[in-house]
């Protein structure tokens, strides 16, 4: 392993890792060497609050499900909506999928090595089973917007997580069959959506080798910290990490960013393009929004009194929590809803900020 993973105290990688390498080094550094966490959002406490209980019934082979488990970091953001959306999945996924796993088939860890000069991968897959010939894979993906998910076998087939998961568990097995369980968040009818794909190894071989080669990155961003410090690393990356830093709602170390480039001229929010403001990081009211129209709607409210409800609660939580802005996205001030918050939004002189590009 290079010595500058064993010099910041990076034991392991992860795809999750790889990812964040290859689309914001300087988060990366944030997160892995100076261990600064950015707070939990609506979307991710919400993948795991389905993850938990899709766990718990697995293991306890629970068919209809009474009780809905909700840990201590879900109830931050959990609504009354969440369970029967849960309780839909569920269902949905038990009859797209009948067969009971084994108990130690379920949360399986690895631990593997893929390059002398690299820690270890670590990973958990939610389903692991094999046959004679075949080891079977299950990744539940809650989705909340469906543009990102999967669309096809093929796609399946090149996902690198998927890959990495196989390879660790290749073992004598033939071939390896990996299944994406897609929990669609918005989709009200059917909303689980099985894709099921085989990997043959020569592929899986391919994908590793990217894997690899992606994660070699992290050691020259590790050589470029080591030897310009925070402050030189930032400027550094200063191009990259301002065309991704609103990649899924925003960076949360954008002030942390902002704060390393002490030679820069600071610039201003404006209206056409969100940049780096003052010392507050925009609200996505997409995602407000969301979780507000779920809430209500499970109520049964509609049309126009949905919107009232949404718009009410919604300029309440900005008032409550003292936020200074907010930002939107291309298309989304014509609609009615956000029409009416906007207009609330500017009487409560919340700076609004539109997400361009």
């Amino acid at each position: 392993m290079h010595k500058l993973f064993t010099k910041y105290g990076l034991k392991h990688l992860s795809i999750s890792q790889i990812k964040t390498i290859k689309r914001s080094p300087f988060a990366w550094v944030c997160e892995k060497i100076l261990k600064r966490q950015g707070p939990p959002t609506e979307a991710t406490t919400f993948g795991s609050f389905v993850h938990e209980n899709f766990e718990k019934w697995l293991e306890q082979r629970v068919e209809e499900p009474e009780v809905v488990y909700i840990s201590k970091e879900s109830q931050e953001f959990w609504v009354d909506a969440w369970n029967p959306k849960l309780l839909k999945f569920w269902k949905d996924y038990r009859e797209l999928y009948p067969t009971w796993p084994e108990k130690d088939d379920i949360e399986v860890e690895f631990r593997i090595e893929l390059h002398e000069d690299l820690p270890p991968f670590i990973g958990k897959v939610d389903v692991l089973t094999t046959t004679e010939d075949h080891v079977i894979i299950q990744d539940h993906k809650t989705i909340g917007n469906k543009s990102f998910a999967h669309k096809t076998p093929e796609d399946v087939t090149g996902d690198a997580q998927l890959n990495l998961y196989a390879h660790a568990f290749r073992r004598d097995h033939g071939t390896a069959i990996v299944q994406h369980n897609q929990l669609f968040k918005k989709i009200k009818r059917k909303p689980v959506n099985i894709l099921k794909a085989e990997l043959q190894w020569s592929d899986v071989d391919k994908a590793i080798k990217e894997i690899v080669s992606d994660s070699l990155e992290a050691i020259k961003i590790l050589e470029a910290y080591d030897k310009l410090g925070i402050e030189g690393f930032a400027e550094s990356v200063k191009e990259q990490y301002l065309t991704t830093r609103w990649d899924f709602g925003g960076c949360p170390h954008w002030k942390f960013f902002h704060e390393c480039l002490t030679t820069i001229t600071p610039p201003t929010y404006n209206e056409e393009k969100a940049t780096i403001g003052d010392d507050t990081m925009p609200v996505d009211l997409h995602e407000l929004v969301g979780k507000a129209r779920d809430h209500f709607a499970e109520q049964g409210l509609k049309k126009f009194d949905l919107a009232d409800a949404i718009v009410e609660a919604v300029a309440k939580n900005l008032t409550a929590k003292n936020v200074k802005a907010v930002f939107i996205r291309d298309g989304e001030g014509g609609d009615l809803i956000y029409n009416q918050l906007l207009n609330q939004v500017a009487e409560k002189n919340i700076a609004i900020f539109k997400k361009v590009g």
